[in-house]
């Protein structure tokens, strides 16, 4: 059975944007600093985050939040690599 020639322009088009596009995520080795602040050493400390161990919920709507992102974590350069915990109390909500 013959393909149209409409049918067959488009297969063509659609191979080449496929084979054009590419999308994935740089390589996540470059989130990370991998020299000290200050020209301090590197240490475990720096790739160790313990920010996410204790969160209680305090505040009257019954959820609280706490961010592993560039700013409390000292290792990450960029928000590629980053993480959040959420908790709930019982009937906890988001607004």
């Amino acid at each position: 059975m013959a393909m149209s020639y409409g049918t067959s322009l488009a297969l063509l088009v659609l191979s080449v944007v496929a084979i054009v596009a590419s999308a994935s995520d740089p390589d996540p080795v470059a989130d990370f600093i991998l020299s000290g602040a200050n020209g301090a050493p590197v240490t475990g400390a720096n790739f160790a985050f313990r920010g996410l161990n204790n969160v209680n919920v305090t505040s009257g709507q019954g959820s609280a939040a706490k961010p592993a992102i560039a700013a409390t974590f000292p290792a990450l350069a960029s928000q590629g690599i980053s993480a959040a915990f959420y908790n709930y109390a019982p009937c906890g909500q988001v607004i």
